[in-house]
């Protein structure tokens, strides 16, 4: 199996095909944000990945912890395990967001041991650049 197709521009999805990205995706909610609106509330329970499309969200707990920039998403801790979310997430400006259920990306992925594999070597992708960032401040500057 070959995961390193990388023609999606989404870093969840970057290791599905076309027709595998289109599927999933339609399975997702599409949410326009303005800016200061918040889509995740600190303590609440997430049940979905959010994945920034267009726009800058802003991560905050006590501090400022960073911000998500198109491409990236949020909720991979909380895919694995059920807590708490110790941030707020919320738009720095405009944005569009796509918000993919835990359950719905179980349903896609059910029976497919290639599709689990896909989307596990990039929630792996994701989990270790951001212990890089955290442990080594951040490798973009």
């Amino acid at each position: 199996m070959n995961i390193y197709i990388r023609s999606q521009d989404s870093d969840l999805f970057k290791y599905l095909s076309d027709a595998q990205y289109a599927q999933i995706s339609s399975k997702a909610e599409s949410i326009e944000l303005k800016p200061s609106e918040v889509i995740l509330e600190k303590g609440s329970l997430p049940d979905s990945f959010i994945i920034l499309q267009e726009g800058e969200l802003e991560l905050t707990g006590n501090q400022y912890w960073g911000s998500l920039f198109p491409g990236e998403y949020y909720g991979e801790i909380f895919y694995l395990e059920s807590f708490p979310s110790p941030l707020e997430i919320k738009a720095v400006k405009p944005c569009r967001v796509l918000k993919l259920k835990f359950s719905a990306l179980n349903e896609f992925i059910a029976g497919d041991p290639d599709l689990a594999a896909r989307i596990q070597a990039a929630v792996n992708d994701s989990l270790c650049l951001k212990i890089i960032q955290l442990t080594h401040g951040s490798i973009n500057g």
